[in-house]
């Protein structure tokens, strides 16, 4: 035990405030870092010493003895709401000194939240507060960006945050956050922080290594009785005594096994978190065989002792990377995904789930009351991230259970199709087959589906131009003809006409759920036809390129979109008449024409975006900015007759979402048109641009942050390398016609074989 301490590393906590947040700070002293600490100290060797000091009046303490407590810090944190203390500023710049020559104490800015109403007269104390966060935001350079915390439970999730000064305005947490922009000494140059970028996102949860995440469950495995997977939550609350909370597990057990014997009784199942085997064990007195997943050695080594038949596999692997070519009866787990608490990683081991059986039972906190974040290795997800996850799984059963306190939900899912239905397309929907080379999981679908193929990527996008993957076909402005007809209209295909009022009510009202703004009446322009057309008679490529376009309203793109989830109509209205490379018609779907642009700076680092509010993979990486292609000019009145409100061309359309989204200004003569392609997701006409610019990626930054769209996606600079784009498709989920492009990019400007060789070695 004396050993063990003398291993504990002690880090000072000191927060600064004044009397408006008294009560937080000592909550957050009391409270939340004692919590955190439980979480920590045991797998980290460290826990937080905390203290707070409060702003009063002259004269308590002296300022000497505060600097001096913040510099000895290895952690301050200044806490304001709407008041400002005579000393604050002084507080904030010793220890902003210190920090920009001894890179300590870590430094966290927190705002608790204002109503944005108090911002338009907030008199005489408030406006104080205003000006030190502008202040943040001019030393933004450093990295010192703010947190607005809406309540007290964001001050937990608030230290869960490893990067400094993070905002909830900002990146997604889970997502995008190693991605560090920050000021490479007096030059204006952006760079990457290597140290974070290297973290391959496969091997952290959280910026938590695999080794650490395995050395926490390793620690608990130790545990006698029920520790190893009981939450120490329930024995130190001093509620439950040892047989009480065995009682209460066995009680849950039985409930479990009741509401799931009738799909497991004599079959084949896979468990996902096997853990000590407590599952597992009552599992294969049912089942035919069970095949148990878990990532700790020492878990599985108690589960192989509990387990004593010999109709058990025990198999060490992360869910997120566990690939089976087999397709079992049922798939069972029970507060697992829990422990999961990047997103990245939970919608990867969701993948997998669902390629593992067409019936999956899931046992979760999805009880909306707890933190999301609980600790730096339990996530609360919510019932409509699992709902959501599962779209293409209909929920069969569904039921809840307290257990000690928390609210459990057990859901049965059944895909809704008898076939396999690959509704998610990204990089972990293939399976191998018995040679080992990756395949469709139904072979029906690799028939009828062109898949983007390349380096044993597959993309859901099929490219019209109809040229190998090295070559580009580059259409300027003067190269494209567009004819547009007036008088047709797209119609809905005839089993939908009936209840087009009634499904566009039912689109407009997910809009709105989602919080996007786009009207469901708004007129889109559909591709009816592409057609290349002459041949350059020195380049022996084509010159010239024509799109027929007529108007379609935007909410049948939405009811042909959720209608593409059942086969038969997929099937039915998904093929299409290919006379020849570059010819495209008869397609029975909408065909919105969509449009994204990749801007590669003076500085070379070509430009990524993660979108927030769109309709289309929100969240996702994606061009440096896109949009779909409007009949009029959008807020335009459409029974106008004036012609220049017409922007049914995706040259027009890709310069203005261009100034939009990132304060850019592009000449539509300029950029280069260099693929046309169909994403085979959501069947809209994808046509792809890529222009180089005069700024720097600095300046393109400062452009976006004035831009009336900054808060609808967040800008990312990439160093235009074939290793750091290579790293990026490799481990993040694209846009798929995004991904598939900037491949061909990436080809053309580092060659074909250099740049499948960097994807390979990212593998």
């Amino acid at each position: 035990m004396e050993t063990l301490k003398a291993k504990i590393e002690i880090l000072k906590l000191f927060i600064c405030g004044v009397s408006d947040v008294k009560n937080d700070m000592k909550k957050i002293c009391e409270e939340i870092v004692t919590q955190i600490n439980s979480n920590i100290s045991e797998s980290f060797g460290f826990f937080y010493e905390a203290k707070y000091w409060v702003y009063e009046s002259s004269g308590i303490d002296r300022q000497e003895d505060i600097f001096e407590e913040i510099k000895k810090s290895n952690l301050v944190i200044f806490l304001l709401y709407r008041r400002l203390g005579p000393l604050t500023e002084e507080e904030f710049n010793e220890a902003f000194d210190h920090y920009k020559k001894y890179k300590s104490p870590e430094i966290k800015v927190w705002f608790k939240f204002v109503p944005s109403i108090l911002e338009e007269d907030p008199g005489k104390e408030y406006e104080k507060v205003l000006n030190f966060k502008k202040r943040l935001n001019e030393i933004s350079r450093f990295g010192l960006l703010y947190k607005i915390c809406k309540n007290e439970s964001e001050y937990a999730k608030a230290f869960a945050d490893n990067d400094d000064f993070q905002s909830l305005e900002s990146l997604s947490y889970s997502e995008l956050t190693n991605f560090l922009i920050k000021s490479k000494g007096d030059v204006n140059d952006i760079i990457i922080d290597e140290n974070k970028l290297n973290r391959n996102k496969k091997d952290f949860n959280n910026f938590f290594s695999r080794e650490m995440i395995r050395k926490h469950w390793s620690v608990r495995a130790k545990r006698p009785n029920l520790g190893p997977i009981m939450s120490s939550r329930y024995s130190s609350s001093g509620n439950y005594d040892d047989d009480e909370i065995i009682e209460g597990s066995n009680a849950f057990l039985t409930f479990v096994l009741n509401k799931i014997n009738s799909y497991i009784e004599g079959k084949e199942i896979i468990e996902f978190g096997a853990g000590i085997g407590r599952f597992t064990s009552q599992l294969s007195r049912l089942c035919k065989h069970v095949t148990s997943v878990d990532m700790c050695q020492e878990m599985l080594s108690k589960a192989k002792n509990t387990c004593k038949g010999d109709n058990v596999t025990l198999i060490e692997s992360f869910i997120e990377d566990y690939e089976d070519d087999r397709s079992y009866d049922f798939a069972f787990l029970c507060l697992t995904l829990t422990h999961i608490i990047n997103e990245e990683n939970f919608r990867r081991a969701i993948l997998n789930i669902k390629n593992s059986s067409d019936i999956i039972a899931i046992c979760e906190h999805m009880d909306s009351d707890m933190l999301p974040v609980v600790s730096n290795f339990t996530r609360t997800w919510s019932y409509n991230s699992y709902v959501e996850k599962f779209c293409d799984f209909k929920i069969i059963e569904q039921f809840t259970y307290d257990y000690f306190g928390d609210k459990l939900t057990l859901i049965v899912f059944k895909r809704k199709s008898d076939k396999t239905f690959l509704n998610n397309w990204s990089k972990g929907y293939l399976k191998k087959d018995k040679s080992g080379k990756k395949t469709f999981i139904n072979r029906e679908w690799r028939d009828w589906y062109a898949i983007y193929n390349f380096s044993n990527i597959k993309i859901a996008y099929q490219n019209l131009l109809g040229v190998k993957i090295k070559d580009l076909c580059e259409f300027s402005l003067d190269k494209l003809s567009i004819k547009r007809n007036f008088e047709k209209n797209y119609s809905l295909p005839n089993c939908l006409r009936d209840d087009e009022k009634i499904e566009a009510k039912k689109a407009e009202n997910e809009i709105i759920s989602k919080g996007d703004y786009i009207p469901i009446n708004e007129l889109k322009a559909r591709v009816d036809e592409v057609n290349l057309k002459s041949i350059d008679p020195v380049k022996c490529a084509h010159s010239k390129l024509e799109l027929k376009l007529i108007p379609v309203r935007y909410y049948h793109f939405l009811i042909v979109k959720k209608q593409l989830e059942e086969l038969d109509f997929r099937e039915k209205y998904t093929k299409w008449t290919c006379y020849e490379i570059g010819n495209l018609k008869n397609l029975k779907t909408t065909n919105i024409g969509g449009c994204g642009i990749f801007l590669i700076t003076k500085d070379n680092y070509i430009l990524l975006s993660k979108r927030r509010i769109v309709a289309e993979y929100p969240d996702v990486l994606s061009y440096s900015a896109s949009g779909s292609i409007s009949w009029y000019y959008p807020g335009t009145d459409e029974n106008s007759e004036i012609d220049y409100l017409i922007e049914a061309n995706p040259f027009t359309t890709i310069c203005r979402e261009t100034f939009e989204e990132l304060g850019v200004s592009i000449d539509e003569e300029e950029i280069k048109l260099f693929a046309v392609g169909i994403d085979l997701v959501a069947f809209f006409i994808q046509f792809s641009f890529y222009t180089k610019i005069h700024q720097t990626a600095r300046e393109v930054i400062s452009c976006w942050e004035e831009s009336v769209s900054k808060h609808e996606q967040v800008v990312l600079p990439i160093p235009f390398e074939k290793q750091e784009i290579s790293r990026l498709i490799t481990n993040y989920s694209f846009e798929p016609s995004a991904e598939a492009t900037l491949i061909q990019l990436c080809c053309k400007q580092f060659g074909e074989d250099q740049f499948k060789s960097s994807l390979e070695n990212q593998m």
